[in-house]
């Protein structure tokens, strides 16, 4: 992992010890999922299958997530959130450049590297679900308003293309880390994650800085 996603990751560590151990169990619940979705599917996978396997009792399970659908949900609003946390505490003396350039890096590690939402299968299936519910609707637009902020400064800086729309600048990372063909590549050996992460994150950043300001 880079150093600058490293530093956006310890940064969504923070909060209170309640905001720590309910993140916890989230994340318990989730890799579960993943890990069973890798198993056996998302079809094929039940709740009491995710109780069992994340550690903690079906009533608990059912009190947070009402359905695995509901668990599909919430990760990718984990993984919003998560983000939007990082984003918001990287060091104020960075400068605008240095903060889109960990925030492209980290989301992209996140989904090609660490896989930390994947639904194989179901994805087709899910995707409508998930993008028409208003509390990931929320985290989604409060993640990419915030980094077209931080585009918006670069352009303001000198470092990303004025004529670039910052909406579509913003939003990018999250196409790339939505196409599955990549991922695809990476699972038949065609290429290696690292590789695929600073690839990607080259033609991003190379794409939008400024001729004459890359390096």
């Amino acid at each position: 992992m880079s150093k600058e996603a490293e530093n956006l990751n310890s940064a969504v560590c923070s909060g209170t010890l309640w905001e720590r151990r309910q993140r916890h169990q989230e994340v318990a619940v989730i890799d579960a999922a993943n890990a069973l979705i890798e198993e056996r599917g998302f079809e094929a996978m039940t709740m009491d299958d995710l109780a069992d396997r994340a550690g903690i009792s079906k009533p608990t399970l059912y009190k947070r997530f009402p359905s695995k659908e509901a668990v599909a949900v919430r990760a990718i609003i984990h993984l919003m959130e998560d983000g939007l946390r990082g984003i918001q505490a990287l060091p104020t003396d960075w400068s605008a450049w240095e903060r889109f350039s960990s925030t492209i890096r980290w989301i992209l590690e996140k989904r090609l590297m660490e896989k930390r939402v994947r639904f194989g299968s179901a994805k087709a299936m899910l995707v409508p679900v998930i993008r028409t519910n208003p509390d990931y609707r929320r985290a989604f637009d409060a993640v990419t308003q915030t980094i077209q902020q931080i585009v918006e400064q670069a352009q303001q800086d000198g470092d990303i293309d004025p004529d670039l729309d910052s909406r579509i600048v913003a939003q990018t990372p999250f196409s790339l880390a939505r196409d599955s063909e990549y991922e695809e590549l990476i699972t038949s050996g065609q290429c290696d994650a690292r590789k695929a992460v600073d690839t990607l994150t080259g033609i991003l950043l190379r794409g939008v800085r400024i001729e004459g300001n890359a390096g």
